[in-house]
């Protein structure tokens, strides 16, 4: 069976066409997104944009080991759409399980009781039983994991590669990415400003404020947040960019890793 969005990725993957990609990937927002969103709880934007990017990533690339991405049907698939489909909700469904199982072990980072009792916990919760599961005191959210990778891919010289593979993530992704590595987004501001519908003007003094900072005493200061999340509460647009920060990094680790010594 036909299918231009089929027919797109062969072109991009088998000879490197950007034409093709680019209108791969402008139907695949419109396939793809109305069903991220209806497989999510009350999403906003941005959680819609992380999940889109990331299963592009995931099942749209070309893959290292010479193996056909995941989106791609096989010779004997009739659907292309219905494949793709199903590809995509066994991505999500894995991203979510995932992400839940993280969040539940980050709750007991900190808290004093064997590594095997928080292991409990999650099965029982996996069972619907949480009766049993001991309540630890809430955490606060901590930037140390995602300093360490970024200050890690500083020191090995790879702040090139970095500003050279940003333009491949989300707006809100490869803005904050950007200020942490100490470089100036200010390329990408009217990019963000149209997302966030506000005038550039202000979109570019928000930066010049977060790039005035040289040496910040944390990586992810208000002013840096508040480039990509002017309006949020600021417990929260920090959240949102310590989320942001790290997938940006999970994003195009397997890329930097190419990167020669």
């Amino acid at each position: 069976m036909s299918d231009v969005v089929e027919e797109d990725l062969v072109r991009e993957v088998v000879f490197g066409n950007a034409q093709a990609k680019e209108r791969a990937v402008r139907l695949l927002q419109a396939e793809w997104r109305p069903r991220i969103r209806r497989m999510l709880l009350n999403p906003g934007e941005e959680e819609v944009d992380d999940l889109f990017q990331s299963a592009l990533v995931e099942l749209c690339l070309p893959v290292r080991s010479g193996a056909q991405p995941r989106a791609l049907s096989g010779p004997d698939v009739r659907d292309p759409r219905a494949w793709r489909l199903k590809v995509l909700k066994n991505f999500v469904r894995d991203r979510l399980r995932y992400q839940g199982r993280r969040t539940h072990a980050e709750a007991y980072a900190g808290v004093d009781i064997a590594k095997g009792v928080e292991a409990q916990s999650w099965r029982e919760r996996k069972a619907g039983n949480t009766l049993k599961a001991p309540k630890p005191p809430p955490s606060v959210s901590s930037t140390a994991g995602v300093d360490a990778l970024l200050e890690l891919n500083l020191k090995e010289g790879r702040r090139k590669k970095i500003c050279d593979l940003a333009p491949s993530l989300v707006i809100s992704r490869r803005v904050i990415l950007l200020l942490c590595a100490g470089l100036d987004p200010s390329p990408f501001a009217e990019e963000l400003a149209q997302k966030l519908k506000e005038p550039p003007s202000g979109t570019h003094s928000r930066i010049r404020i977060a790039l005035a900072d040289e040496e910040p005493e944390e990586l992810l200061t208000m002013p840096r947040v508040r480039v990509p999340w002017p309006v949020e509460d600021a417990i929260k647009a920090k959240e949102n960019a310590r989320k942001a920060l790290e997938r940006a990094l999970n994003d195009i680790r397997s890329l930097l890793s190419e990167v020669p010594e």
